[in-house]
């Protein structure tokens, strides 16, 4: 069985003795000051003690590698085990609760940051979904109306000089049977321009949700003050 070293005395003391100081501690090891003031320096450097007003006290630290040193000795496996110093076998310990925890913790933010992206890709597709069946309800309304034998323009939204290059003075025709609507620079086919206003108020955070002809629909109708943008959530119709 090996014999206890110096440093191995001080901690059991000072285990047993909480706030022992250099003085106390000379005393009871029969120790000059001089060769104790070195080691528990040392001692509290490596963070095996700590200072209590004019003493010290052990550590959590200090305590396994006090119990280390006892297994060592009582197993008399010499200053090296496993080829480590003592100090090193407890730090390396020490280090491995915290290395786990890191790497748990980057997995959990790696697998939040993927969900995250897969719900960003997921809302684009569900908006470009919602802005195909806005062109599909605007495509079967116009060949409903064909049908029906309405006359109206394709597409139901359009810019007015684009209208009066294809369809001519049939234009004015439509606008004053109340079968085409004029919205600033744009002509709308009145049936889809009453299912447009319908919808609001729109909230901004749905825009995204227009197909495009609708969007310019709104830009065009907040140039015209028919709609204006209530406290910055919410577009809403005038009067």
């Amino acid at each position: 069985m090996l014999k206890k070293t110096l440093r191995q005395k001080i901690l059991e003391e000072v285990k047993s003795n909480p706030g022992l100081s250099l003085k106390e501690l000379s005393r009871l090891l029969e120790v000059s000051q001089n060769t104790l003031k070195n080691i528990v320096y040392k001692l509290k450097s490596e963070g095996y003690i700590e200072k209590a007003g004019d003493g010290y006290v052990i550590t959590p630290r200090g305590e396994r590698f006090l119990d280390f040193l006892e297994k060592r000795r009582t197993t008399s496996l010499g200053e090296e085990v496993g080829g480590e110093e003592p100090e090193e076998r407890v730090a390396k310990e020490e280090s491995i609760p915290s290395t786990r925890t890191r790497s748990i913790a980057r997995s959990e933010q790696e697998l939040l940051n993927n969900i995250v992206n897969k719900l960003r890709e997921l809302e684009k597709r569900v908006s470009m979904l919602e802005a195909q069946m806005k062109n599909l309800e605007l495509a079967i309304a116009s060949s409903r109306h064909k049908r029906e034998g309405v006359i109206t323009i394709d597409p139901p939204i359009q810019p007015i000089n684009e209208a009066i290059s294809k369809y001519g003075s049939l234009i004015d025709k439509l606008i004053n049977e109340n079968k085409l609507v004029r919205v600033g620079s744009l002509v709308v086919d009145a049936s889809i321009y009453q299912e447009f206003k319908s919808r609001f108020p729109i909230k901004t955070s749905d825009i995204d949700k227009l197909n495009p002809l609708e969007r310019q629909l709104l830009e065009e109708m907040r140039r015209e003050a028919i709609v204006i943008l209530h406290a910055g959530k919410e577009y809403r119709l005038v009067g």
